[in-house]
């Protein structure tokens, strides 16, 4: 989903570290160290910025390009002297969720309608002054074990505009606005159009003909996930869905 283990591997391997000497560094098992290298599992963003400030990148580049040796050694390879830090900037993102989420799907299309939104506040690097959003999942559609989505996790988006619709690769995370649903799921292309995709086998595949048919097109750059140990609860949502669909279909028969 991110190019952060493939760069945290290669700056590993730069500084001619073992998984357990970094992963002491940054106070981690092990074990999560070689699932992000692997990319099994994607970082909280306090583990994030945990990295990108001992290292002197910012998150941007470590989450969306693969980072050349070259790259790497531009920057800083341990804690220095904070003047020569490399300052990662602060950018403000409304914040949509399930107390918000109608009145957006609503006022879209409005001048000036996210202005009474919250924000959060993220070390994310918007100089070219993208549109952007974040959005708190509500559902299970994109859950798989402890690498998926979750009730709680938070995406960040970039607006599309038309004209950038045929780039998006098949595979891309996204979020669509409709006038009654916010729909994420991965995009994948076919013959006929697009399928949008849930990553838990109980969700049905939705296809998808034109994308200009929705009022927005989010492309997802960033994954926040919170604490993975509160994830129980999910699961048993989780437990509880498949049960329910069990006696659906017992019923039915």
């Amino acid at each position: 989903m991110s190019y952060f283990g493939k760069n945290i591997r290669k700056i590993r391997n730069l500084k001619n570290l073992s998984q357990q000497a970094m992963a002491e560094v940054f106070e981690l098992k092990r074990g999560a160290l070689g699932a992000y290298e692997e990319g099994r599992s994607e970082p909280k963003i306090d583990t994030l910025i945990k990295f990108a400030n001992y290292f002197g990148i910012s998150i941007d580049d470590l989450l969306t390009k693969e980072l050349t040796v070259n790259d790497l050694l531009k920057f800083r390879g341990d804690q220095v002297h904070s003047a020569l830090i490399r300052q990662i900037p602060m950018t403000e993102i409304p914040y949509i969720n399930t107390g918000n989420e109608v009145d957006y799907m609503n006022d879209s299309t409005k001048q000036g309608y996210v202005g009474d939104f919250p924000r959060i506040v993220l070390p994310v690097d918007n100089r070219d002054h993208k549109v952007l959003r974040s959005y708190q999942i509500d559902n299970l559609e994109m859950s798989k074990g402890d690498t998926g989505l979750y009730p709680g996790d938070v995406v960040i988006g970039e607006l599309l505009q038309p004209e950038e619709f045929a780039f998006l690769e098949s595979g891309t995370l996204v979020l669509l606005v409709t006038s009654h649903k916010m729909i994420l799921r991965q995009l994948v292309k076919d013959d006929k159009g697009f399928l949008l995709k849930a990553t838990d086998p109980n969700f049905k595949d939705i296809a998808v003909q034109d994308l200009n048919d929705f009022k927005e097109v989010w492309k997802i750059r960033h994954v926040l996930h919170k604490d993975i140990g509160s994830r129980a609860s999910e699961i048993e949502d989780r437990i509880k869905f498949i049960e329910s669909e069990l006696r659906k279909l017992k019923d039915s028969l």
